[in-house]
Formats: C-alpha cells, structure tokens, sequence
C-alpha cells in the first residue's frame, strides 16, 4: 500500500516530464512497424518463434486492461526509443490517465464505467469500445494504410478454461482476414488483446507479403513465457512470486495459484491457436 501511495505521490511530475518529451518528439513520431528494430527474448512453441518484449511492470492487481492498451499503442505507434519507452512508468500513467478520461467523457452507459474508478479493472466492453472508437488507433492504421500498404487487424481474443469464448462472427473474420492475406500475399499488422482466464495481455503478427510472419508477445507481469511452452509451471510461479516485490505479505493462497494455473495453461492453448490459424492455416470450427 505504501508503495502505491509513493507511486501516486510522483505521478504527476513523471506525467509533467512526460509531457515535455512527447511535445519535442511529436511531430517526429513515425510508425515504422514493417522495419522493426527492438530488443526481445526469443522463445518457441512448436515451429512457432515468439519474440517477448519486456514491458512497465504492472503494481496495480486490477488494471492489466490499461496495461495491455498502453502497450498496444507504443507497439503501433513506434518509435526508436520503444524500449525505453514500454518500459517507462511516466508514460504508462500518462496512457492511464487518457484511456481512463476517454471512457468517462466518451462511453455511453455510464453505469457500465463504475469498476473503472480507484484502479479497477478494465472489462471487455471498455476494451472494445476504445478498440473501435478511438482516434489514436484510427489514425495509425491510416499512416500503415497510406505510408507502408499494411493493413491493420484488431481484435481480442478471449479464452478461459479451455474454451474459445469468441463469437461465431468474430471467428469467422479472424479466419477470412488469415485467408486473405495467405492468399493475396499481403501486408499486414494483426493485434490481439488476450483476454485470457484472469488476465490481459498482447500479441501482435507482422505479415509481409503474407510469408514472413514475425510474433510479438507483451504483457505487464513480464513472466518468462518460455516456462508457459514448455509447461514449467512450478518455475513460472516461483518466478510470479519472486517478482511480486508489491504484492501481498503473505505467501500466496491455493485459490490464487490455481488461477495462475489456468491461467499460463490456457495462454498457452491461445497463442497455439492464433499461431495455427495463422501459420498452417488450419480453420476454427
């Protein structure tokens, strides 16, 4: 607790700090996405190479949605200082605090906002919303769009329990966008917010010429995802609970673990499917 509350106390000067280096860099922020040059650790599932960027370390239990938002945006709108940059805590309260405002100011059904307020977690209604609405991710598919011929393909995907939890529709325009890119030999940015079990996190496929498929995975709890492929769980959840410097004084509960649990099991069962799709081109029924 005394952790957040120091967290906040410097909220405000970090957004200041942050404010000054976005207006100097503004106007020279280009999306460079199809020549992507970034520090990652490189792991595999299957014939699958998955490239792990590490990201700013969630403290906060609930708010792994703004998280996933804010990684999100630097991922597409990036820049040569991008690892410095989903790395910096300044800029991820910065992204907070304007995804936060835009779903206040903008969302119809203020009733639906209430979880939103003292850190609460984002659901998927709010993800949507902001997905389909806001102008930041409208404007960087158009400068893809006009500047590199990349198409621009969002959506979440949802898991939980072994279970796709995806609509008919929306699979079925995940597996007419794979087709048509296979197909065409296009160019192509696809992100996904993993809405997975208990947590939210990011995977994101660069296509060229519908070949070369390049896997990014983001995710503020910064785990080791080569322990989830390779089913080390016990090593992935001593890796958690080392990790978790903010978290709680005690050791964790049964209940917790098994959470966790199921929750690296079924992102790996996710990534496999999306991958799948993808690269062999197999079909979801």
């Amino acid at each position: 607790m005394q952790t957040s509350i120091q967290d906040f106390a410097t909220q405000t000067i970090n957004s200041l700090i942050s404010q000054v280096y976005d207006a100097y860099h503004s106007e020279h922020s280009i999306t460079e996405i199809p020549n992507l040059q970034l520090e990652s650790t490189k792991c595999s599932l299957q014939d699958v190479e998955v490239e792990v960027i590490e990201c700013y370390k969630q403290v906060n239990s609930d708010i792994c949605g703004f998280h996933c938002l804010f990684n999100l945006l630097q991922f597409l709108n990036h820049q040569s200082s991008f690892n410095q940059d989903i790395i910096n805590p300044a800029k991820f309260w910065k992204s907070y605090e304007e995804i936060y405002k835009y779903l206040i100011n903008n969302y119809p059904n203020k009733n639906e906002l209430k979880e939103l307020h003292n850190l609460g977690p984002l659901d998927r209604i709010h993800m949507e919303y902001f997905l389909e609405n806001n102008d930041k991710i409208k404007s960087i598919a158009q400068k893809l769009e006009d500047r590199y011929q990349y198409t621009l393909f969002i959506q979440p995907f949802y898991f939980g329990f072994g279970i796709i939890q995806n609509s008919e529709d929306e699979l079925k325009k995940l597996q007419d966008f794979s087709i048509m890119i296979n197909e065409n030999q296009s160019n192509a940015v696809l992100v996904f917010p993993l809405g997975v079990t208990i947590h939210w996190s990011l995977l994101v496929v660069i296509v060229n010429k519908g070949a070369n498929k390049r896997y990014f995975y983001l995710d503020s709890k910064n785990i080791k995802l080569e322990h989830i492929f390779k089913g080390e769980i016990e090593a992935a959840i001593k890796e958690l609970e080392e990790a978790d410097k903010y978290g709680r004084e005690h050791a964790r509960d049964e209940i917790e673990e098994r959470r966790q649990v199921t929750w690296m099991k079924d992102l790996k069962r996710a990534i496999g499917i999306i991958t799948n799709v993808l690269f062999t081109g197999c079909k979801l029924n």
